[in-house]
């Protein structure tokens, strides 16, 4: 009788084990999809680029109706840059598209020229945010040292010098009221 139920309860004790290896399996390969899912992006792109303002570009997009399309949409990672139809005051009040000055800078600093961006997240409207480089010289940097873009410190402490040495000799748009962050 013993040999029966020792021989019965085997069984079922496999079975639950098996269950159990089954479940954590099953909950392991959850967990990793989940994790793929919300993680890291890894996206690397190179391309002829279409700007849209001062902190961000399309690469491989063109533009049409005044936007940038197609492309996979590019947000320079540190930088803040005002909106394109933003406008800052100079010392004596009077006004300037700012936003407008920061993007033709940066327009002339990609124009015809071929961009190579890295990047590893995505911003909140989905834009791969990334460091751009032209001829081995980030972009990122070149827009911040030159004063047509902030620092975003929030994220990054590798522009702030840049930034620093900026604002102190009022280069770009650190000639005006501008404060980053404000619209962008």
């Amino acid at each position: 009788m013993t040999d029966t139920l020792n021989s019965y309860q085997r069984p079922a004790r496999e079975h639950i084990d098996y269950a159990a290896a089954h479940l954590a399996i099953v909950a392991g390969l959850f967990v990793l999809f989940l994790s793929v899912l919300a993680g890291p992006v890894r996206a690397d792109v190179a391309g002829s680029v279409c700007v849209e303002n001062g902190g961000v570009i399309s690469v491989d997009g063109r533009r049409a109706e005044g936007r940038c399309i197609d492309g996979t949409m590019v947000r320079l990672y540190g930088v803040l840059a005002p909106s394109l139809d933003r406008e800052c005051r100079i010392a004596g009040g009077e006004a300037w598209r700012c936003g407008l000055a920061s993007a033709a800078a940066l327009l002339q600093a990609v124009k015809g020229r071929q961009i190579d961006c890295k990047g590893n997240s995505k911003d909140r409207d989905g834009r791969l945010m990334a460091i751009c480089f032209i001829a081995g010289r980030s972009l990122n940097q070149f827009m911040v040292e030159m004063g047509w873009a902030g620092a975003d410190r929030s994220v990054t402490s590798m522009f702030n010098e840049f930034e620093d040495q900026a604002q102190t000799t009022r280069r770009g748009l650190w000639g005006s009221d501008f404060r980053p962050g404000e619209d962008d």
